[in-house]
């Protein structure tokens, strides 16, 4: 699997439980059809190209710095993936197929990433889950502290830090009768008037960041004091905020889709120093948020859409301050296939647990 970015069995949702008891529910759509529409009787077959970066920035609070010597910006930049989507209904299939070539890997180093993510639900709520993990990071404030530093010259690079996490995410959009999520970001639906929703959010999540001696660059050990040799850092958070979503159409195919979202998070971390071999533990409330933004071309048929999504959280502790944020790019362009409804469908549509998603 070394060549090989296992990404995103992505939004898998609803009908995966065909043999579910039927019950005597209406079947007219629960949205108000001349705003968005949804495609359940059409196959639709894309292709993707997807980037995705982590960043973790950390000032010290315990010495005097004006010239900022001391700042670290921490990037692992994960190779860029083609893959394919297969979408039917309310199931969709996300999946990588090739890796493509990892760019400036000599100024950089090499980072090994991957992850998996599976999501539920549609355009009342939505439940993402997601594993990820980098490994091997390069200071872009290396230019700073290090006077011998040369634009053709490579960052400080730490092979060993390494970062998994595992992350819930659950969000409610208030208006979605009237607005639709999924089509800015998946490819079953289409937005036909203008929108905007309230959305609420709660996530939890679990992280654990390592380096075999310290994450901090020796250039500036002096300045993290007993920090210096930190080492380990995990967390275990959870958090709940609020913001909006919205999309503005335009000519009912041309769009432009966007979220923020911004809310307190209770963090419980658990640090480790090298030398000492000692854990210290401390809880703090920071902030966290989630910034997303689509825009493309939606036709009945044929679509072609670029999202961008960011994923940022604080760490500002007594020891130091330090923001992470999940950088994710990509483009998606497909066709939407007309297919004769299978018998079982109407039945399924019918029952609860399909009109839970």
């Amino acid at each position: 699997m070394k060549y090989i970015i296992p990404i995103c069995f992505l939004l898998v949702t609803g009908n995966f439980i065909s043999f579910a008891q039927e019950y005597d529910l209406p079947v007219n759509p629960e949205y108000d059809t001349t705003c968005y529409t949804k495609y359940t009787d059409r196959l639709v077959i894309g292709l993707f190209q997807a980037s995705q970066n982590y960043t973790n920035e950390i000032t010290q609070k315990d010495f005097s710095d004006p010239g900022g010597k001391s700042h670290i910006n921490y990037n692992a930049e994960a190779k860029s993936v083609n893959g394919f989507v297969l979408n039917y209904d309310k199931l969709n299939l996300s999946l990588a197929y090739k890796t493509l070539p990892q760019l400036d890997s000599y100024k950089k180093g090499k980072t090994n990433s991957g992850g998996i993510g599976l999501n539920f639900g549609g355009d009342k709520w939505r439940l993402e889950s997601s594993y990820r993990y980098y490994n091997g990071f390069y200071d872009r404030s290396t230019g700073l502290y290090d006077s011998t530093y040369k634009d053709d010259k490579p960052y400080y690079q730490n092979a060993s830090m390494n970062v998994n996490s595992f992350k819930l995410k659950f969000m409610y959009f208030v208006k979605h009768k009237k607005f639709s999520y999924q089509s800015a970001y998946a490819c079953n639906e289409r937005q036909l008037k203008s929108a905007l929703s309230p959305v609420l959010v709660g996530n939890f999540y679990i992280k654990n960041l390592t380096a075999d001696s310290s994450f901090i660059p020796h250039f500036i050990r002096p300045f993290y004091g007993y920090n210096a040799d930190i080492n380990g850092l995990r967390t275990v958070a959870y958090s709940i905020g609020g913001g909006f979503s919205g999309t503005l159409v335009i000519y009912k195919r041309f769009f432009l889709s966007g979220m923020f979202v911004l809310g307190l998070e209770s963090q419980h971390n658990n640090y480790h120093h090298y030398h000492t071999n000692t854990t210290n533990a401390s809880t703090y409330i920071n902030w966290t948020g989630d910034f997303r933004v689509a825009f493309g071309f939606n036709n009945r048929n044929f679509f072609a859409i670029i999202n961008y999504i960011n994923d940022f959280s604080t760490f500002n502790s007594a020891m130091f301050n330090m923001t992470t944020q999940v950088n994710s790019t990509s483009l998606t362009i497909g066709y939407r296939f007309k297919v004769t409804d299978p018998r079982f469908m109407s039945n399924i549509r019918r029952t609860k647990i399909y009109q839970l998603f």
